[in-house]
């Protein structure tokens, strides 16, 4: 009798068992149709604006006609003013994405005359083209609370758009540029430090040389610090370079000799050669360009200074 009562409880267990796995699963199928209803009504009561699968040039101005233009060459964004400056991937890449796939907050059905937001002066003017060729011009308006009114050049309907679509409107090359950093150099991966002044008088650093050690403490005590404040110049040109210092007859010459750790643990030795040239107007930094680079960057001149041991 025992058995068989314990049978009839294994029996049971697994029912309820059978019957708790059904009504789990018929929850969470109710669960996913209800979410899937919830995106299919949220898509229909959405209103596209602008819509495209890629851009291919940008460009924006402001009420008083300053302008910025990029365009797509070989799958890279270009600055159109200077093709030869290099820009974050990250941050055009942020703002394409933001531009072709533009929905409005809210659509004013009847809307009032243009002046009344923003629109007959508009306070921005957005150009976009797509991969396909087509462009299309959006102008955007005063703010409306969190947002800003907006509308097709060449349609009536007014709309207004969340105040995130106009944080991608970069009016500053310093937010866009891909910037260069200087290389992370201590007292424990230094190695070698050659200065040639423009006068022709060089300094060696040589960690391997013992009578040198304080020596070698002190300047790779300056490149714990040593980093690019600011870019002075985006673009430099042999015509410029006398302009910070930087032409050949002006600069000090540094190769830097120091250690690197590869993929694998090992370290290897690399050589970073850059050019120091005056002080900027305050005197609180100099100008350096790193070899084969067109940008000139600033660093603090106590750190040069200590860097280079002068």
């Amino acid at each position: 009798m025992k058995k068989k009562s314990k049978q009839k409880t294994v029996w049971l267990l697994l029912l309820i068992l059978v019957v708790l796995l059904i009504v789990f699963f018929a929850m969470k199928s109710i669960n996913e149709k209800k979410v899937e209803e919830e995106k299919q009504k949220q898509a229909e009561e959405t209103v596209q604006i602008y819509k495209a699968d890629g851009l291919k040039e940008i460009s924006y101005e402001d009420s008083e006609g300053k302008t910025m233009e990029f365009q797509k060459e070989g799958g890279e964004w270009k600055y159109k003013d200077d093709t030869t400056i290099p820009l974050s991937e990250s941050v055009m890449s942020s703002m394409e994405n933001a531009f072709i796939n533009i929905t409005a907050v809210k659509e004013i059905g009847e809307p009032d005359d243009l002046a009344d937001y923003g629109l007959e002066k508009p306070a921005y003017k957005l150009l976009l083209t797509a991969e396909d060729g087509k462009s299309d011009l959006l102008l955007i308006g005063s703010a409306a609370g969190d947002n800003y009114y907006l509308m097709h050049e060449d349609d009536e309907k007014v709309y207004t758009v969340s105040a995130e679509l106009l944080s991608q409107l970069a009016w500053d090359l310093e937010n866009i540029v891909q910037k260069e950093n200087f290389v992370s150099v201590t007292e424990q991966n230094f190695v070698k430090q050659v200065v040639t002044k423009a006068d022709g008088t060089e300094t060696i650093f040589d960690a391997a040389d013992e009578a040198q050690k304080d020596a070698v403490t002190a300047v790779s005590g300056g490149y714990s610090g040593f980093y690019f404040t600011a870019c002075a110049d985006y673009h430099v040109t042999e015509k410029t370079l006398a302009d910070y210092g930087l032409d050949e007859k002006s600069r000090i010459k540094v190769v830097l000799t120091y250690k690197e750790t590869n993929e694998d643990g090992d370290s290897e030795e690399k050589e970073l050669t850059f050019y120091v040239g005056s002080k900027d107007s305050t005197g609180t930094y100099y100008y350096v360009q790193l070899d084969g680079s067109q940008m000139v960057n600033t660093v603090t001149v106590s750190n040069v200074e200590t860097a280079l041991g002068l």
